[in-house]
């Protein structure tokens, strides 16, 4: 219908010409008439009221109430605790871990097998030089990042062991002081695009080892704009990972 639009109720005002009343009779020939429009002057008002009625008649003005339809509420999405909480309460296959990615639930694979010594050569240079109190592991923890409402739990992190004094089943993102992923086919555009653009505004350094490029690439110095630093190595050569580690990595075991 002409006029419906997205709402609530709203006023049409519609000018439409009105249609002629039937003609005034000269004082001669007035007859009884009925009906709207028609106008019965005295007789010796005949031309006067002649061009009152004219006028009248001309046109109405008519004001139409028009109901807007109103759309069928959908139901909210879930709020990111929600989300959370439902991750906390999965039983994900044995081997698959779950993260929150672009708002929604993705249940992926752990690593591939192959992958166990790059990630523990890895691992063992890393918790020499970690920062006082924090610990470098591999398990499949989740780590929250409620500005960017995402949880992630990477391959390899390194984190303020305090972080894991709570019964909950996500640790902070603020206890971290580096994460590494380790690329697959499955993963390799979310680690260098959406989880880049996340640890970027907080972590002080990530690692991506592209196990399909055969390279290391290390992130420093977060921003609100993301990583302002950056170096990438082949593997087999050394790579300097900056402060709070301030060491070199051998990838030599890669």
């Amino acid at each position: 219908m002409d006029g419906v639009r997205d709402g609530m109720a709203h006023a049409r005002t519609v000018t439409r010409p009105h249609p002629p009343g039937p003609a005034l009779l000269p004082p001669g020939r007035r007859r009884a008439l009925r009906g709207p429009g028609t106008c019965l002057p005295p007789p010796l008002a005949w031309n006067e009221a002649h061009a009152q009625c004219t006028a009248r008649h001309a046109e109405d003005t008519v004001t139409i109430m028009i109901e807007r339809a109103t759309p069928i509420e959908q139901a909210a999405p879930p709020t990111f605790e929600t989300l959370l909480r439902t991750v906390a309460e999965m039983d994900t296959p044995d081997g698959f871990k779950a993260e929150l990615i672009r708002g929604k639930i993705i249940v992926s694979p752990f690593s591939s097998l192959r992958y166990l010594r790059s990630m523990r050569a890895l691992r063992e240079q890393l918790k020499v030089h970690a920062p006082e109190g924090h610990v470098a592991e591999t398990s499949p923890f989740l780590f929250r990042f409620p500005a960017a409402e995402r949880a992630y739990g990477p391959d390899l992190f390194v984190a303020d062991e305090a972080a894991f004094e709570d019964d909950g089943r996500h640790a902070d993102s603020a206890a971290l002081s580096l994460v590494a992923e380790f690329t697959s086919t499955s993963t390799k555009d979310v680690d260098w695009n959406e989880k880049l653009e996340v640890y970027g505004q907080v972590v002080p350094v990530y690692l991506v080892a592209d196990m399909q490029a055969k390279e290391i690439t290390c992130f420093s110095e977060p921003s609100p704009h993301g990583y302002r630093s950056r170096k990438t190595v082949s593997f087999g050569e050394e790579l300097h990972v900056p402060e709070p580690f301030d060491c070199i990595i051998d990838t030599t075991g890669f």
